[in-house]
């Protein structure tokens, strides 16, 4: 399973973002080799740094672009925690789904319906750090229920993708016919 945990934290620091902090303090513990990388804009999560210095993860703590959660080859995670609400979080948790990532979302943010909890990920209370933490790591240690977790979470960002498309387009047909001869070229080879 990967050693990374990644954060979407909201531009302003608040207290989701503090929680996720705290959990990835306490997950350091557990697994030392943990990274942690925040993603968004430097300048934007300097108090999130600031916090995370406080808490002892300086060394375990870098800064990625969130547009790294879009456009890279790999993704490095073992799961992807969303504290950020609108589009920045609801855009991240669709990304880290479709990759076949884990998502932690606290239950208050808009999107979090589109995570099943404990089946493609984990929808928690805003507070409740020891279920995550007790939850997160047992994830990090069994690559079966990784994977199985992984594999959950693209398969729904897939369907949620195709019932959109349906409800805009109203035919699914066309779209449908282009993705399965896509993927009947891809078996080919």
């Amino acid at each position: 399973v990967p050693a990374a945990l990644w954060i979407v934290p909201a531009a302003d620091h608040d207290e989701r973002t503090a929680v996720a902090l705290r959990a990835a303090a306490r997950l350091v513990g557990r697994h030392p080799s943990l990274r942690i990388v925040l993603l968004g804009e430097v300048a934007a999560l300097q108090s999130t740094r600031v916090h995370a210095a406080s808490l002892g993860l300086t060394a375990f703590v870098q800064v990625a672009p969130i547009d790294t959660l879009l456009l890279a080859d790999e993704i490095d995670a073992a799961a992807v925690w969303i504290t950020a609400d609108g589009d920045d979080g609801a855009i991240a948790t669709i990304a880290a789904m479709q990759r076949g990532i884990p998502v932690v979302v606290p239950a208050a943010l808009s999107f979090s319906s589109m995570v099943a909890s404990r089946l493609t990920g984990f929808v928690m209370p805003d507070v409740d750090i020891p279920t995550i933490i007790a939850e997160l790591a047992q994830l990090i240690a069994d690559r079966p229920a990784y994977e199985a977790m992984g594999n959950a979470a693209r398969e729904r960002a897939t369907v949620a993708a195709l019932s959109r498309r349906v409800r805009r387009r109203g035919c699914i047909w066309p779209w449908l016919v282009a993705s399965l001869s896509r993927q009947m070229h891809w078996v080919a080879k």
